[in-house]
């Protein structure tokens, strides 16, 4: 993006390829600066550095362009869907070229010709094609591999795309699908890098396509692309969309896993909150207050808040670090709070993928209410506000001097005054119009403050506790020992 709003007026129509080397990480929160150098009116070669930390984290990398904007390719009458009264004469004259039923066929077959694909690549593949709607699969995973219609119960690679791009998906060219990919026309879910492995069908022989397409026709397969076999892929999606994993299937297994490992929380200690979008609902991984949780709704004072499209779940909880930070830098992944704390849900990797089908055939079972939702509704925390307050003011009796202290607790509300300038200081509940400085601080912290286990300067970068006032008044409360 940074090379081509500096050498095309932002207009990605001429970009044609682009080559790099990742030397090292990009973490959330850094800034990318990026050097560029024109060695000609058509590739120039850049590399990225992480401002903070001075290092570089692509090097070697070069992009080419386009010397003129590409004309569009006039599409495939087989991309063409009847739009008209006349829908079955259309239908008859798309039937007679190549579909992605053909295209599909024609890939089914070449991997049963070639079995070793399986263990040559171990990836499944879900395409999601627009214009019309309809969904195709490879599967390259599970022996003997398979491909057609319908959808694949978590797929590593989701690719979506317009049916009228369909033949340059298949068509070896990748300086073209990664134009469409840069473009915004191709988008890839999921185990990002993992989309390379379809190079392994770049060799299949293309006659296998076209007799697919001959014994559809010879069929009379009246709607072999673009009519029944739409629908008919249509149908089976519609009937497989209930069977997909949802959110609640996927929570409900962070909060089986959970369950089997309480260490989580001590490795953790953090707290996040979900917000989606498409459909808006909320959910949460509470890895910070034992014994620890993970459901719909929200949790109380969470660490980090993770704003995105549902869409994009798969890819959050995939474990492809890399698209989750291109999400982040793409702006689809919004991050807030403790933004370094974010990278602590990678204790959840290891979580084994089989307790998210044990949890979608729970809930298509009709069985009892998901452990999601049991944590979501389980009963309120008890405060420990009073406690922390009350051990806080025995501390401070051997302090003198100063001025009052105004204690503002969150989750649940709570306030208490500490008055520095008495003798002995004296700790009383409400609020105090002479206060010198007010912090303001969640039920939790307040109590890992006192007790030792988090520093009011930890709690303060992470934007946990705020100090209103005199700084160094407030600050006594840390140092009363």
């Amino acid at each position: 993006r940074h090379v081509i709003k500096a050498f095309c007026d932002n207009d990605g129509r001429r970009f044609k390829s682009i080559k790099v080397r990742f030397a090292t990480n990009v973490f959330p929160g850094e800034t990318l600066v990026t050097r560029m150098w024109k060695e000609s009116d058509t590739r120039v070669l850049f590399e990225t550095r992480v401002k903070e930390r001075d290092e570089v984290v692509i090097k070697n990398a070069a992009v080419e362009f386009y010397t003129e904007i590409p004309k569009p390719a006039a599409k495939a009458k087989s991309a063409a869907a009847p739009a008209s009264g006349d829908a079955q004469k259309a239908a008859a004259a798309v039937d007679e070229g190549v579909v992605l039923a053909d295209v599909f066929a024609g890939v089914a077959a070449h991997i049963k010709k070639h079995p070793q694909l399986v263990d040559q690549t171990k990836t499944s593949f879900q395409f999601h094609f627009h214009a019309p709607d309809q969904d195709f699969f490879i599967n390259l995973k599970d022996a003997p591999g398979s491909a057609g219609p319908g959808k694949l119960d978590a797929a590593d690679v989701t690719l979506e795309v317009d049916t009228a791009h369909g033949e340059t998906i298949f068509g070896g060219d990748m300086a073209a699908v990664q134009k469409l990919y840069f473009g915004g026309q191709l988008k890839i879910g999921g185990n990002v890098m993992a989309s390379n492995k379809l190079a392994a069908l770049a060799s299949m022989d293309k006659q296998l396509v076209e007799v697919a397409r001959k014994q559809r026709v010879a069929a009379g397969g009246g709607g072999g692309g673009g009519g029944a076999a739409s629908d008919t892929a249509a149908a089976s999606g519609g009937a497989a969309q209930s069977q997909e994993v949802t959110l609640a299937d996927m929570f409900t297994a962070v909060a089986a896993e959970i369950a089997a490992k309480p260490e989580l929380v001590d490795k953790a200690k953090t707290a996040f909150q979900f917000q989606f979008q498409n459909p808006t609902c909320s959910y949460f991984i509470d890895l910070k207050n034992a014994p620890g949780g993970a459901g719909a709704g929200e949790v109380a004072s969470p660490d980090v808040t993770i704003a995105l499209d549902t869409k994009h779940l798969a890819t959050l909880f995939g474990g492809d670090m890399a698209a989750v930070q291109k999400l982040f830098f793409g702006g689809e992944l919004k991050i807030s709070g403790n933004v370094m704390a974010s990278n602590k849900l990678s204790v959840l990797q290891g979580m084994d993928k089989q307790r998210v089908e044990d949890a979608r055939k729970a809930r298509l079972a009709g069985g009892a209410t998901s452990a999601a939702s049991s944590a979501a509704k389980a009963a309120p925390r008890k405060a420990k506000a009073g406690e922390a307050v009350a051990a806080l003011g025995q501390r401070l009796a051997t302090q003198s001097g100063g001025g009052v202290v105004q204690l503002r607790v969150k989750d649940p509300d709570g306030a208490w005054s500490i008055d520095l300038g008495a003798n002995p200081p004296s700790v009383s509940e409400g609020v105090r119009d002479d206060a010198g400085a007010v912090v303001t601080v969640g039920d939790s912290d307040l109590a890992a403050l006192v007790s030792g286990q988090a520093s009011m300067r930890a709690l303060h970068q992470k934007g946990a506790l705020v100090i209103d006032g005199d700084i160094k008044l407030a600050r006594t409360l840390e140092q009363a020992k």
